[in-house]
Order: structure tokens, then sequence, then C-alpha cells
């Protein structure tokens, strides 16, 4: 029982989905792999998954290539986050033009976060059989659709169509993100990716409900100038030239993202297969005279030698898996019965529906007494600590979890365990924790708003802590159908979303801020220590899910 993670005794101790090596020590335990191949300059290293020779592969592509396909991917992400809170403080405007109460005003949001998780559900296997580019490509022309159809609307059931088409689209950047994320970096510098593309989603939805709120514009480490402009800009523009004008003006930004991914995301999905399987044969073929690997390696060529690189960029490049679409439309909910799956989804609905209960909870603090602020004020207090939050908790925890995982393999004899992600789960219980705890007792005390802005920022730093976890967990244990599990996870997190709407405000009036607080700290601290007994018996959960044939694969 290496670093307290159960073995599963009768299995080879490299054969649990997940489970692989990733330092190549003397202790580290004989490979099934055909071939090991090391970081540049870490010969200790291995690089998983192991790149074949070709230069379409995209483990093989530039540093230029990957970043500019990752930050495409990224600003996409970041549309699909603000598009929620973009027509928030046009409601009041809009219960007048669309004569509606405002109850059904504010559904036009509930109705696109119900459809981000049919979206996930649908994109996933579609990223399963015909690759990233199509997916993203039709996620992003119908943001951009469905942005000019909102603007041009006038009806009130026209526009909560619309907004669900829009729903439907993030659930493309919220469930296959991660698994292009697989597609093009090494299992050692994954988590660092994830947390930029957490800080793309949860930047945004730190004003999901609270409309005055600031949210992160997160386009590039490049682009740092937009952050914190998004909903504020939405404000103004929606106040001077009215709702349809901030959907216009999205709809530019999102045919720009069309755009971009047609210029700079290429097919991720690559079948290496074949290299592994000729490769095998090779050596097993002629061990006299071509038995060592470097040998077989170069008599080995891409299986598509010759064919243009540009065949990458052609919106549609061919089947990805001889599955039939209908069954992998049904493969996500296999993982409805994986430990790893149900846990994951548990720890994801709590991190990220945390975004908007919370937003629920500035206006009435801080618009009453002893700190009268204004609305714009609110807007900040509700806007500026989650971002130095999540800021801090992204350039921290992804780093930290990258350094961890190579760290907690060399100890345990070179072998890595999806579990090892669960670590920063320590973070989350300890920041958010803290934070929750923390701002419930500067409430109750009428404490200075800079010592509640300063738990609410500490709370941000587990919340981006424990979404890495959840979303870095998940992917490494479903491996190539990260999509289907990362789908179910999303589905599931949008339904307790949409269920949440309807009792929180109730909740809050029941309880008093105080014990509403401490509610959502006892949940934070409870749903952590679901880690615990996930870290011990999760290789065996996956061990079972393999025998079982629940893996998805």
């Amino acid at each position: 029982m290496g670093l307290f993670i159960l073995e599963d005794p009768s299995v080879d101790r490299l054969s649990p989905p997940g489970t692989s090596l990733l330092e190549d020590i003397a202790a580290s335990p004989t490979s099934t792999a055909p071939i090991l191949k090391h970081a540049p300059g870490r010969p200790d290293l291995i690089l998983n998954p192991c790149p074949s020779e070709d230069p379409l592969d995209p483990l093989n592509w530039s540093w230029a290539r990957k970043e500019a396909c990752f930050a495409t991917l990224c600003f996409g992400t970041a549309l699909a986050g603000v598009i929620g809170p973009l027509v928030a403080p046009g409601f009041v405007a809009l219960v007048t033009e669309l004569d509606e109460p405002l109850q059904r005003v504010v559904q036009i949001n509930g109705a696109l976060v119900l459809a981000i998780g049919p979206g996930s559900l649908f994109f996933g296997p579609l990223f399963s059989k015909w690759g990233s580019r199509p997916v993203f490509m039709i996620a992003s022309l119908l943001m951009f659709i469905s942005s000019i159809w909102a603007a041009a609307t006038s009806s009130y059931p026209s526009l909560v169509a619309a907004r669900t088409v829009q729903g439907m689209a993030m659930g493309a950047y919220f469930s296959n993100v991660p698994g292009a994320i697989n597609h093009l970096f090494f299992l050692h510098s994954r988590a660092f990716r994830l947390s930029l593309w957490n800080l793309s989603l949860i930047g945004k939805s730190d004003s999901f409900i609270d409309s005055e709120s600031s949210g992160l514009a997160w386009v590039w480490l490049v682009s740092q100038g937009g952050i914190n402009i998004g909903p504020v800009i939405s404000a103004q523009v929606i106040q001077s030239k009215g709702w349809q004008a901030a959907f216009w003006w999205f709809a530019l930004a999102a045919g720009l993202s069309f755009l971009a991914t047609i210029a700079f995301c290429p097919e991720t999905t690559y079948d290496r297969s074949y290299y592994y399987s000729a490769i095998e044969s090779r050596m097993q073929g002629d061990t006299e005279s071509k038995g060592t690997k470097d040998t077989a390696i170069a008599e080995v060529r891409p299986i598509e030698e010759g064919q243009k690189g540009w065949r990458v960029y052609l919106p549609f490049t061919g089947s990805k898996s001889d599955v039939a679409l209908w069954r992998l439309i049904v493969r996500p909910f296999l993982f409805i019965v994986s430990p790893a799956c149900i846990f994951a989804a548990i720890l994801f609905s709590v991190t990220f529906n945390l975004l908007p209960i919370l937003a629920t909870v500035y206006a009435q603090i801080f618009t009453a007494a002893p700190y009268n602020f204004s609305t714009a004020a609110v807007g900040l207090i509700g806007g500026i600590p989650p971002l130095i939050g999540t800021l801090i908790g992204t350039f921290t925890t992804g780093p930290i979890s990258d350094w961890l995982i190579k760290y907690l393999s060399i100890k345990n004899g070179g072998v890595f365990e999806p579990e090892f992600r669960l670590a920063p789960f320590v973070l989350f219980a300890a920041f958010g924790g803290a934070g929750t705890f923390g701002w419930a007792a500067s409430v109750a005390a009428q404490d200075p708003w800079i010592v509640q802005a300063v738990m609410i920022a500490l709370l941000h730093i587990g919340i981006s802590a424990g979404t890495i976890a959840c979303i870095g967990y998940v992917s490494e244990v479903a491996g190539e159908s990260a999509s289907d599990a990362v789908a179910l996870v999303t589905f599931i997190k949008s339904v307790i979303g949409f269920g949440i709407i309807f009792f929180v405000n109730d909740w809050l009036a029941t309880q008093g801020l105080v014990k509403f607080l401490n509610s959502l700290g006892a949940l934070i601290v409870v749903t952590c220590a679901l880690a615990a007994p996930m870290w011990v018996w999760g290789k065996r959960t996956r061990s079972f899910s393999l025998k079982h044939g629940l893996t998805g694969r």
C-alpha cells in the first residue's frame, strides 16, 4: 500500500485506468508499454502519453502552435463564462419591454444554466467521434448566431430559446476543453493548464447572479488588460444603449472567437496505437538484429507520412472512433456508477455552485448598515476580492499540483496514481473553510469591509483549488474518455445549479446571513473530507470499473 493507496492484488499494479509510470527510477515496475520516452534534459521524467515520431502528433507541435490553440480555447471559455451575467443589469428594462414579471425574466438565466448540462452530453460524444475541431467550430458558431438572435429578438419565448442555445454552446467548453488539454500536453504539465482553463471559467462565474459584480475577462496571459471589465462594460452599454446592444457587442466577440478557432485550433485528436503496435511488432519480430527500442523507433514512420500539415485545419478530418455514435451518446452514462465520477460530480457541484450562491449575499451585507455601499461599490466588493483569490489560487494550485505528482510518483516507486490530483483538496478545505467561517464571524462582528474582503479572497483561493483538483482527478481517471466523464459531471452540476435557484433565497432568509455562511463552510469541509476515502480506496474502485466495463473505453 504505497502512500496509503490500497492496491488490488488481483490485477497488475499498472492495470487500473489512470495508473502509469511517470518517474524512471530503479524501483519502477516493468511497464507494459512498448516504449518509454523521457523529457528533454530530464532522463528521470517519463513523457506520458508517449509521443509518436509524427510531426502532426499534437504532443510534437511547436510551443507557439500549442499555445495559440490553448489560448483560443481559453478565450472561448471566457466568453462562455461572461455570457451568463451579460444582460443581468438590464433585467428591469426587460420587465418593461417584454411585459413579463421579474421572476420570469430571471429565468432566461435559468434556461441557460439548465442547457449547459445537455450541451455537455451532446458535444461530448461528437468530440469522441469526430474530434475536437468540428466541436469547437460548431460551439463558437452557435455562440455567435445565438447572440445575434438574442440581440434581434423582442419576445420573451424567443429570448429564452436564444439563451438555451447559448447554454448548449457553453457545454462544449465546459466538458471538452479538459479533453483537448489531455491531447496537447503531457501528464506532468496538465494541472497548470487546467488552472488557466478554470480561471477562464470561474473568473466569469463570480458575477453570475450579481449583475454589478466584476468578472475576469481571461483572454490569455498576453492580454491581461481585459481583466475585470466584462460585466462592467456590459452594465455601461445596457445603461446607455439598451440590453440588445450588449448582445450585439458580445456577438462581435463571439465572431472573433469563431474566426480564431478556424485559424488556430487544428484537430487535436491523434491515434498513436499504430505507432505502439509497430514498435512492439518490430521488437518481437527480430530481437537479434533489430530488437532495440531505438532501432525500432527509427524504422517506424508516421502512419500518414507525406500527408500535408494543412489537412488538420479542415473542418472535418474523418471519424476518430470505430464505436457507433449512439454508443458514444450512451457512454457518458456508464460513469454514473463509477465511484470516481460520482465523487467528482459531488465536489464539482459544491465548488462551482458556490459562486452563484455567494453572489446572492453581497448586496444583503454591504447595502445595509454599517456599510451602506452603493450598487457600484457592491459590484466591486463582489468582484475584486474573488478576482484576487482566483488569481492566487490559479497560479499556485496548478504548479503545486504538477510538482506534487512528480514528487509523490518518486515516493511511489515511479508510479503515478490519479489520486495524487486530490491533494489540492487540502487547500480547498483550509482556505475555503477559513474564508467562509471567517466571513461569518466578520459579519456577526460587523468588522470593517476590508476584513470581509480578505475572507472572500481566501474563500476563492479554496474554490479554485477545489475545482482544479476535481476536474484534474476525473480527467486522469477517465483518460481518453475524459470528455465523456467531464460531460456527465457537468450535467449533474448544471441540474443541481438549476435547482439551487429555487431555494437559495428561502434558505438564506430562514437561516440568516451568519448561519447561512457557517452552513456553507460546513458543506465545504464535509465534502473535502470525502477525498480521504477516495485517496485510500480510489485505485480499487478504478480496478473494479475496469473489470466490469465501466470505464467508458
